[in-house]
């Protein structure tokens, strides 16, 4: 895949939350601030990320994420960044058709 990986400086056990977690407990501004603080955190423009959640939060901060799985299949990411959280109410609706 010829990339080079960089690290944040917080990763692994110290990592920080994207601020997707907090929803729907907190405000959706309050939400996006966090996303964009842990965009900063990011020491490259392209981000690799292993978590749908991470996909919006670093397209939300200002970033491109790369999906991991994308990557491997050669595939673009779409990031599904918006101004709501209609994503979510996709996905609860799918889950509960599943269960």
């Amino acid at each position: 895949m010829n990339l080079t990986a960089a690290e944040p400086a917080h990763s692994k056990e110290n990592q920080r939350c994207c601020g997707d977690s907090a929803y729907p407990k907190k405000p959706i501004p309050e939400i996006y601030a966090a996303m964009k603080a842990r965009a900063d955190e990011m020491p490259c423009e392209d981000v690799c990320v292993y978590c749908v959640a991470c996909v919006k939060a670093m397209a939300t901060g200002g970033k491109t994420p790369r999906y991991l799985v994308d990557l491997l299949f050669g595939e673009p990411t779409a990031p599904n960044a918006n101004d709501d959280y209609s994503f979510y109410n996709e996905l609860r609706a799918y889950r509960d058709t599943v269960q």
